[in-house]
């Protein structure tokens, strides 16, 4: 993820750099199993934004930073072609058919604008299925929040009574990271959120003066402006970066396309159902095998009507390609 300027499969959250990375994973921690508990500082006056600390909560941002630390060194599987071979001739044809009908989004070599040595995301309508989407525009109630500055949109905003998941997880991750900031400046510690910042300065080369709060609170703003706001229109897709895609599967966002194969078939083509949870790998679809299962509810129904989440459709990219050239291409995407 860190080669690429926007994570998340919708392309909602900003990346490449330390302090993208520990907002999206802190929010990811209070998403499924962290303590979150926002106290008010004080009471409240009544047309003013509610004062809250952010402090009671179990994400653990030295956790978080180490973790982030080593993903970044990770470099993806080789396809082993010692076990499964390799087609070579087959595989350059699908180069050169790669860089006509797949380099425009899936390429490294636009380079993104916000983060150094990462690569700009394209973020399309893809016609994928929408649920993900759907479900982060959904309506909560805010509590405690209410009232609330959000931070990352424009000036001025506040949450009402009732406002959109998303930007009610937006203002909780913001919150803590501030406090976080605010509780350890003057030591300066290598705590998670004082390593991420430094790291990001110095990366970006960035004259900033780190003993001044307002300007590290103004960098923080800044790199996580836009955070969990998915585009629109709601079937949007993030293009990702390919390097060990053949490691994957299954694939689309919500792995309803069980193989490579199947991912270049139109639509209406692909299977409507499949056994998942096999670890017997497919080499020539590239994907796991589909016909068993060793869990006695493995099967995966899709839902041509993305209705439900398991919408298999979108993404209709290849797909009009001969069965010959969409192999080729499969090929050279098991060494991308």
């Amino acid at each position: 993820m860190e080669q690429q300027d926007h994570t998340q499969w919708n392309g909602a959250v900003p990346d490449g750099l330390y302090i993208q990375a520990l907002g999206h994973n802190t929010g990811e921690v209070l998403g499924v199993f962290a303590r979150f508990t926002p106290q008010p500082r004080r009471l409240r006056i009544p047309g003013l934004p509610p004062n809250i600390s952010y402090r009671k909560h179990s994400a653990d941002s030295v956790g978080l930073q180490a973790l982030e630390e080593k993903l970044v060194r990770l470099r993806p599987p080789s396809w082993p072609k010692d076990i499964f071979g390799f087609d070579e001739a087959l595989a350059q044809k699908g180069e050169a058919l790669f860089a006509v009908h797949c380099k425009s989004c899936h390429s490294s070599e636009e380079r993104s604008n916000d983060v150094l040595e990462a690569w700009a995301t394209p973020v399309k309508a893809v016609g994928t299925d929408p649920k993900m989407t759907l479900n982060a525009e959904r309506m909560v109630d805010t509590g405690i929040l209410d009232g609330s500055l959000t931070p990352l949109g424009t000036i001025g905003d506040t949450l009402d009574k009732s406002a959109k998941a998303h930007d009610v997880l937006a203002v909780s991750v913001v919150g803590i990271l501030l406090d976080q900031a605010f509780i350890e400046f003057g030591t300066l510690e290598q705590d998670g959120l004082w390593r991420a910042v430094r790291k990001d300065l110095t990366r970006l080369n960035r004259p900033i003066n780190i003993t001044n709060f307002k300007e590290v609170r103004d960098f923080i703003l800044d790199k996580l402006s836009g955070l969990f706001r998915p585009p629109v229109p709601a079937t949007t897709g993030a293009a990702r970066a390919l390097h060990g895609i053949w490691a994957t599967a299954p694939y689309l966002h919500n792995g309803s396309v069980p193989n490579l194969w199947e991912l270049l078939t139109p639509a209406h083509e692909r299977k409507k159902t499949f056994m998942v949870g096999s670890r017997l790998y497919d080499p020539k679809n590239v994907g796991y095998v589909t016909d068993r299962s060793p869990f006695q509810n493995g099967t995966f129904v899709a839902d041509p009507a993305n209705a439900n989440g398991n919408g298999n459709g979108g993404h209709e990219y290849g797909t009009s390609l001969t069965a010959e050239e969409r192999w080729a291409i499969i090929e050279y995407l098991k060494i991308h």
